[in-house]
């Protein structure tokens, strides 16, 4: 990637800025991880339920160096915002991985295109449209 080159997003035609070079290893050593949640159950340490929700998202995460923002992705295509389970749910019925990242609380990691992302997005939005009767 060249750092700062303006690209047009093939799926929604608009401007975007390349960014590069990206680290792309992983971000958190994951032994470590493991070995900060059997530390933090010992009883000399304060029980700290968000600690070990951080550390377990670490360890879950999978290793793609970005994430997309789902809260983004659903107002520029003019949808309702899924839920987050949905959406991933779907990327992993299509054969993708998917997971929350620390991050954002609005957004995933995924293996998937962004065209795949949107039309899980999109879906969502056709089903929960009300439905009509005569």
């Amino acid at each position: 990637c060249t750092f700062g080159k303006i690209v047009k997003c093939e799926l929604c035609k608009s401007s975007a800025s390349k960014l590069g070079p990206v680290w792309s290893g992983a971000l958190y050593d994951k032994v470590l991880c493991f070995k900060i949640l059997d530390t933090i159950k010992q009883p000399h340490f304060k029980k700290s339920p968000e600690a070990r929700k951080i550390i377990l998202s670490l360890i879950t995460e999978i290793e793609q160096p970005f994430y997309y923002d789902i809260h983004k992705i659903s107002g520029r295509f003019l949808q309702d915002t899924p839920g987050m389970e949905f959406i991933m749910n779907e990327l992993k019925k299509s054969g993708f991985s998917s997971t929350r990242t620390q991050f954002s609380d609005t957004s995933i990691k995924t293996d998937a295109k962004i065209c795949d992302i949107a039309k899980v997005i999109r879906i969502s939005d056709k089903q929960q449209q009300p439905k009509r009767t005569k």
